[in-house]
């Protein structure tokens, strides 16, 4: 990874910041993109104080707010970038509208990084064996699109049920990294995209959608997550290992899902894994990429 640009997305705490601790070690150049710069800005510190050679640059992207999206790709498309890790996400958590107006959720997770990827996907096709690797979940398996239709997409507040949106987002992960890989296929492209899913981490993603409630069940709900995460979770550093391997393993095909070889792929070192049989629906990826660029307003590539 010496030298190679990488970009990771949501990289102020959890993942991202394993991920970046680990590829700065081996090398690369990364961009840390967060909403908290001051964040990401300590966290740049943590990395230089482990590799002081390491190169980082700390920029700003709100994935809920499509302008910041815009300004941040138009800024980092100007040199190339041998891997985008699109890994920042939100889980379960109350309802709640983007900036543009779309369900929160699905707007961070899916709708946010699928513009970030149109917009950035000149740069990536400069870089040196190129990739983009995209952050899924096991919950992928408690989504439930059918039609990949706008209703699906960006859910009202009268249709919404936490968990099976989150699920419907991390589908929507796997069924993007798919039809993604069908087009640049169909392109000729030279950039490998991959996927991969972390098990069960002790990361503040579980924290967040307690963190909104408010008195006594926001206490509860805190308390009992955060002895989940002890008993259940592995660490965040060991969470990272499948996108961290999706970034640099040579191996890597387009269209590899990579997840810990655990028990139910909960923990574990990492090894190409499988995603059940919504994700691979050619027809819904078709759906749902239509839907996404209905809504953001783009045309991507050509299928």
């Amino acid at each position: 990874m010496k030298s190679k640009r990488v970009i990771i997305t949501g990289a102020n705490s959890g993942l991202g910041k394993e991920s970046a601790i680990a590829l700065a070690k081996l090398g690369a150049e990364i961009v840390l993109a967060v909403r908290d710069v001051n964040k990401g800005q300590s966290v740049k510190n943590q990395i230089l104080n482990q590799t002081p050679s390491a190169v980082i640059e700390v920029a700003e992207l709100d994935l809920m707010d499509l302008d910041s999206v815009r300004k941040f790709a138009a800024i980092q498309s100007t040199k190339p970038i041998d891997v985008l890790l699109n890994n920042a996400g939100i889980m379960a958590v109350p309802f709640e509208k983007t900036k543009d107006g779309f369900e929160s959720q699905m707007g961070t997770n899916h709708l946010g990084h699928f513009l970030l990827t149109e917009l950035l996907l000149d740069a990536v096709s400069k870089g040196t064996n190129p990739r983009i690797v995209n952050v899924s979940s096991s919950a992928h398996r408690l989504g439930k699109l059918k039609t990949g239709d706008k209703s699906e997409i960006n859910v009202s507040k009268e249709n919404y049920s936490p968990w099976t949106v989150y699920g419907n987002s991390k589908l929507a992960n796997l069924l993007f990294t798919n039809e993604l890989v069908r087009r640049l296929k169909i392109a000729n492209s030279n950039i490998t995209v991959a996927v991969a899913h972390p098990g069960y981490a002790n990361t503040n993603l579980q924290l967040v959608a307690a963190t909104k409630r408010s008195g006594l069940r926001k206490s509860v709900e805190l308390a009992v997550t955060k002895v989940m995460n002890i008993i259940l979770g592995q660490s965040a550093a060991k969470g990272a290992l499948p996108q961290i391997a999706a970034c640099t393993w040579v191996d890597i095909q387009s269209g590899d899902y990579l997840g810990p070889r655990g028990l139910f792929e909960s923990r574990g070192k990492p090894k190409k894994v499988k995603m059940n049989k919504s994700a691979q629906d050619i027809e819904l990826a078709k759906r749902v990429w239509r839907t996404s660029e209905e809504l953001l307003g783009v045309t991507f590539l050509h299928g």
